[in-house]
């Protein structure tokens, strides 16, 4: 254990050194000693410096991975518990009646990807299988001008059709929008 007394010598207390002290011994102890003892508390300071940097890097890897797997510990929890939630067991209809009341209020419906259905299909494979299951969410197409001059009105025209195939009793309604100029 290091204490300031370690390093206290006569020549340490006083302010200056004193030119009429002889330069070789000091009350029977040299200055030659004084020296290399300082010396080898030195090489032990440093020694017992270098050991502990070691031990806190191994600290601080340890902190690391600590870290890391409690990150990994808490989505494999969050995960798990959303597989136990209640809404991954509902059944297929009542998701679909869901889904129909997600729709926005809109008579005509936008193929934009942030809203509902095409957001629905985003979710994960259930709500997708559900979502493209559910043809009464497909049967009205908004598609805005920009879409029909970027070619993306195949796409609409396509996709959100062979979402109702097979439903003979839905009829599907489209309107095209061109700015200033109405619906058609």
């Amino acid at each position: 254990s290091f204490t300031s007394n370690d390093v206290e010598t006569p020549y340490s207390r006083t302010p200056s050194p004193n030119p009429n002290h002889c330069a070789i011994e000091l009350k029977d102890q040299s200055i030659h000693a004084i020296i290399t003892d300082r010396q080898q508390q030195l090489e032990i300071t440093l020694h017992d410096l270098s050991s502990l940097e070691t031990v806190i890097d191994k600290i601080n890897h340890l902190h690391r991975q600590l870290t890391k797997q409690k990150g990994k510990i808490i989505s494999s929890i969050t995960l798990h518990k959303r597989l136990v939630s209640p809404l991954w067991r509902l059944p297929f209809e009542v998701l679909s009646h869901i889904f129909v009341h997600c729709l926005p209020e809109d008579k005509y419906l936008s193929p934009a990807s942030k809203l509902a259905p095409v957001l629905l299909t985003r979710i994960c494979r259930q709500w997708r299988e559900v979502a493209v299951g559910t043809p009464s969410l497909w049967c009205s197409l908004s598609v805005p001008f920009d879409l029909i001059r970027q070619l993306k009105l195949p796409f609409c025209l396509d996709v959100w059709p062979a979402r109702i195939r097979g439903r003979r009793n839905l009829a599907c309604d489209y309107m095209f929008k061109v700015l200033g100029m109405g619906t058609r």
